[in-house]
């Protein structure tokens, strides 16, 4: 056989099959890849950068290829106009110093007092009531023994061996 009469494996070649609970590539309808776009159980998801990061945003409105392709122009338009915001991530600091929107209970520096650190943990998980009343109760009691033992100790002094001191 010929070199010319081989066939190419690139043209035969189909796209992988997709596998369950797994970030698979998106193909279009020509069967090229799509740079930036993973399809994952049904659902589609853009991988952009945002401020420095790689991160995967999920494109919940669209259920077919060109839809999808359109929202990810979209995120592309916001993060070029710079109101795209990573998820997780804070806001960029103010003039003053403080995070925009921060509302934390003040104290808990590396330099206070674990007594302090602790009313600003127990402060801030009340405000968020994001745990059950009998978890916040345990951890309570353990703080509380705690803050007997080193509440005046500042927070970067405890060390791995201040708490195997505390456990014999």
């Amino acid at each position: 056989m010929k070199r010319s009469d081989t066939q190419c494996i690139a043209e035969d070649a189909k796209p992988p099959r997709k596998k369950p609970n797994r970030f698979n590539r998106v193909f279009d309808r020509g069967g090229e890849r799509v740079r930036g776009l993973w399809e994952r159980n049904g659902q589609f998801y853009a991988q952009i950068r945002v401020g420095g990061r790689k991160v995967r945003l999920r494109l919940e409105h669209a259920q077919t290829v060109p839809q999808v392709l359109g929202e990810m122009q979209a995120l592309k338009r916001q993060r070029r106009a710079g109101t795209l915001q990573a998820p997780g991530r804070r806001p960029a600091p103010t003039a003053d110093g403080a995070q925009a929107g921060e509302k934390g209970a003040q104290g808990g520096g590396p330099d206070s007092p674990l007594r302090t650190a602790i009313a600003a943990y127990q402060k801030d998980r009340d405000a968020l009531e994001g745990k059950d009343k009998k978890t916040a109760n345990r951890e309570d009691s353990g703080l509380k023994k705690w803050a007997e033992k080193f509440g005046d100790l500042p927070v970067k002094q405890i060390e791995t061996w201040t708490l195997d001191d505390y456990r014999c």
